[in-house]
């Protein structure tokens, strides 16, 4: 399974070389959420595990030039807090720092952690750069170039 952003201008089915039609399902929200996507990973998780198949890897993937990172500037803060009306708790927290890597991470361990989630499950992070088409996989430093192939049951691009 991969979870990434809805952003149209990239699709992990081709910067991996997955198949279209036998690939990985992919769920895709607004900024590649995990905490907006746990309930599909759930599903999804379910449905396997009904049909006596594992739901294989998670592939958590955000990238350089989201939208969602613009969020983090003074006005876009401003326009938050006047949507909330005075309720300053989730517009603090959503706005507290824009570091792509340690959002990658964090959404890697609420999916790790959530209770529901087999605890086998593996679950990997990576940072997809729209403008080389590399990716970037958190656990360590270097870049794979595009058009690589990922292998989602060893969540490692070749």
């Amino acid at each position: 399974l991969i979870l990434t952003c809805r952003d149209p201008r990239w699709d992990p089915r081709e910067f991996w070389n997955l198949p279209t039609s036998t690939g990985p399902a992919i769920v895709r929200n607004a900024g590649g959420s995990a905490a907006d996507a746990v309930f599909a990973i759930r599903a999804l998780a379910t449905i396997s595990a009904s049909r006596d198949s594992a739901l294989g890897a998670v592939a958590v993937i955000h990238h350089l030039g989201c939208a969602a990172a613009n969020y983090n500037d003074n006005s876009s803060k401003q326009k938050f807090r006047d949507l909330a009306q005075g309720d300053k708790g989730p517009v603090e927290g959503m706005l507290a720092g824009f570091n792509l890597e340690q959002i990658v991470r964090n959404d890697v361990a609420l999916i790790k952690s959530d209770p529901l989630l087999p605890k086998d499950l593996e679950v990997v992070g990576f940072v997809y750069d729209v403008l080389t088409g590399k990716t970037k996989d958190v656990r360590s430093s270097s870049w794979t170039d595009a058009g690589a192939t990922c292998d989602l049951e060893s969540t490692r691009p070749t």
